[in-house]
């Protein structure tokens, strides 16, 4: 039935709108979608939430609670179905700041009309894991990108040990809700890896944050983003109580 439900899409100007939207609406189950065409109330619909960055979808299912049908202000408002912590989590989640993308690479002399990502993608496609984690240990941010794309978390630890990786990669693995505690204290034991802002907020975001890696995080942080994080909604509860405790020392 959600399959044939009418599509309602939210786009966003920039990812700070898309993180007041989670803090205003989302984060409590409900959006607003200004100018959609109005829509029974209580009827199913298909909420699309568009990423301003990376210009992902999320689908989420949803019930008509409010159709304002004249302008000015008209619109749709709807509430998502089996809204629980689960979806809140996916929610946060998804209004994090997209990972940096792969910067454009040259193409090779053994096949000069196709993409070297392409290529790359081929050469290590279906190769023996003992291969796939000395490429991740050693490779080159090209390798490593294809690699994490074709096996995900198999992947993630030899990457991290990867002497070149960079800030943009450790933030998207200390993001992934999926990954496993041991590399959250992996990331969070590396003092030089704390220093970035990019990467204390993606573990903040992460569900799996255990306490003492969030105070650990927390406390590497200036005083000026901790008041930052103390106030901000978007973060969980436990994180901006936890900021408000420091800064009160």
């Amino acid at each position: 039935m959600i399959a044939t439900a009418p599509r309602i899409v939210l786009t966003f100007d920039s990812l700070e709108a898309l993180q007041r939207e989670f803090d205003k609406n989302l984060r409590t189950g409900g959006a607003f979608a200004a100018g959609a065409a109005p829509l029974p109330e209580r009827s199913p619909c298909l909420l699309v939430l568009s990423h301003p960055e990376s210009h992902e979808e999320v689908a989420l299912p949803a019930e008509v609670v409010y159709v304002k049908p004249d302008p000015p202000g008209m619109g749709v408002g709807v509430h998502i179905q089996n809204f629980g912590p689960a979806v809140i989590e996916r929610l946060r989640a998804f209004a994090q700041p997209a990972p940096q993308a792969l910067p454009p690479e040259p193409s090779t002399s053994e096949e000069p009309h196709r993409p070297a990502s392409s290529a790359i993608m081929d050469k290590l496609r279906n190769i023996p894991v003992a291969e796939q984690l000395k490429v991740a240990r050693e490779g080159g941010l090209p390798q490593r990108v294809a690699l994490e794309r074709l096996y995900g978390k198999t992947v993630w630890e030899p990457i991290l040990q990867n002497t070149r990786v960079t800030p943009p990669e450790v933030a998207r693995i200390a993001r992934m809700g999926l990954a496993p505690v041991t590399l959250i204290d992996f990331i969070c034991n590396n003092s030089a890896w704390l220093a970035s802002g990019e990467i204390r907020r993606a573990l903040l975001g992460n569900p799996r944050l255990g306490d003492d890696n969030l105070n650990r995080v927390l406390r590497a942080m200036p005083r000026h983003e901790l008041a930052v994080i103390a106030n901000q909604t978007y973060y969980a509860p436990k994180v901006r109580k936890a900021a408000k405790a420091i800064l009160q020392r």
